[in-house]
């Protein structure tokens, strides 16, 4: 989360530009991630960085009916 005197700015994209940059030096083949679905921002970003939803759960947190949505992406093709 970005804080909101910072959002708009681009951070968020550079933030997981550096974090996609290490996975791929690592050798992932894929990485996945998890946030709730009203993050409308984080979500859009996410599918402009080539995430894929790939899975939904909707369910009580923090007192609340939420549903939490993972995002995957291939890095490397498998062979």
């Amino acid at each position: 989360i970005v804080h909101p005197a910072h959002r708009g700015r681009g951070v968020g994209r550079v933030l997981l530009g550096e974090a996609l940059d290490f996975c791929k030096k690592c050798g992932y083949l894929t990485v996945f991630l998890w946030t709730l679905s009203h993050l409308d921002t984080a979500c859009r970003l996410y599918k402009s960085a080539g995430f894929a939803l790939t899975e939904q759960k909707t369910h009580v947190l923090w007192g609340k009916l939420l549903t939490e949505e993972r995002y995957e992406l291939r890095l490397q093709a498998v062979f």
